[in-house]
């Protein structure tokens, strides 16, 4: 095995300690030091003999005249910050999509992409102040991602293959643990996804390993075998569940959204009040009224209230409306019963009293009327213009 200070190198200089870290979900990471305090930017190509890693780096300090360097795999995008966002589909927004969108906003690179289903709901939504990786998560659900070696991002199970005979030894396994120290002559044999199993009592797969390198001995494999394809492994499994219960992935409030524009088919195009939510304009959301039957034209610069169902930010609804003091509580129009049409005498409406008999109330009782000389038409001055009543 080569000289560690020699076999390791960051842009060109020499790394005197290196450690990476690979698990089952998300980027790479590789904590390295180096031997004097030469300034380093990314993008960073990290070379561990054979094996070529491209990242960011993320930290970056010296002390005691080495330089001590953090690295993520990609661009460090998944971490980013991303702005609003929104997009509408009747036939379903694709998940690749927002994925992609998501990517592009984080300067990261997507590459394959294998989510069943592969359509969400008709809107999706995503407002500001949230990690890219979030908004990734969301529309992946239980699906694995990973950076790649070359900084590109995967979503999907690794592809599984078999670790040849001979091209690794073990030297420690822990079955309760479930780890194994492995060293081996060409690092790029050792991968997630890999089967370990000469040297261990039944095979495994790696889901998890660390790449240690110390000075002048030879690189240590640390590995964690077994567990779920598209598991989040031990440690990252541990701080998802953490920040899904701190930050979330779903869209639990009640917002309040201002009508830009109603279209024939009544759903709405709206933009948020409070812009300091994050949330982005929504298109073509659908009205759900509180009262079956009834339907409405709305005023434009009305408020609304806008909700998401059971969270998801892919099925916003209209769920509420100004109230009687409001500027937008009276609609243009204004349907009960279902059906639109002049069941109900309005402004506008055409009267047509023509020649025959009819029955009126005459001081309280029933009485038959008969015209025979003339006939009358009109239409009614006053009134509403706006109800219709089915």
């Amino acid at each position: 095995m080569a000289d560690a200070n020699t076999y390791v190198t960051v842009n060109g200089f020499t790394c005197t300690r290196a450690r990476v870290t690979v698990g089952n979900v998300g980027p790479w990471t590789a904590e390295l030091h180096l031997p004097s305090a030469t300034e380093l930017a990314s993008p960073a190509t990290l070379r561990i003999g054979t094996l070529t890693m491209v990242g960011a780096i993320v930290e970056n300090g010296v002390y005691a005249e080495q330089r001590m360097l953090r690295i993520v795999g990609g661009t460090g995008g998944w971490s980013r910050t991303i702005p609003r966002w929104s997009v509408h589909n009747d036939a379903g927004v694709k998940a690749s999509l927002v994925a992609q969108q998501a990517a592009s906003d984080a300067g990261e690179t997507l590459g394959s992409f294998e989510v069943t289903p592969e359509r969400l709901g008709p809107d999706y939504t995503r407002e500001t102040g949230r990690p890219a990786s979030r908004t990734l998560e969301n529309v992946i659900g239980d699906r694995a991602w990973w950076v790649d070696f070359e900084g590109v991002t995967h979503v999907g199970e690794r592809a599984t293959t078999a670790l040849q005979t001979g091209s690794y030894t073990v030297l420690d396994y822990e079955p309760a643990e479930r780890t194994a120290t492995l060293i081996a002559d060409d690092p790029r044999t050792i991968t997630v996804g890999a089967v370990l199993a000469d040297g261990i009592d039944t095979p495994r797969v790696i889901r998890e390993m660390e790449i240690t390198a110390n000075g002048d001995e030879p690189l240590r494999f640390h590995v964690w075998l077994g567990g779920a394809a598209s598991g989040a492994g031990r440690l990252a499994a541990l701080l998802k569940s953490v920040v899904q219960q701190s930050t979330g992935l779903r869209l639990l409030g009640v917002y309040r959204y201002r009508v830009i524009q109603q279209e024939a088919d009544d759903r709405i195009h709206a933009q948020p009040v409070d812009q300091a939510l994050g949330l982005p304009e929504l298109h073509r959301i659908p009205i759900w009224p509180g009262t079956s039957g009834t339907k409405m034209r709305l005023v434009p610069g009305a408020n609304v209230l806008v909700s998401f169902i059971d969270g998801s930010r892919a099925h916003p609804i209209v769920v509420g409306h100004e109230p009687s003091n409001g500027s937008g509580f009276v609609p243009a129009s204004l349907v009960i019963g279902g059906l639109e049409g002049p069941a109900a005498a309005r402004v506008g409406d055409a009267v047509n009293m023509a020649l025959g008999t009819f029955t009126a109330t005459i001081a309280g009782n029933p009485t038959t009327c008969t015209i025979t000389a003339w006939q009358s038409q009109g239409s009614i001055a006053a009134g509403s213009s706006k109800v219709f009543i089915a």
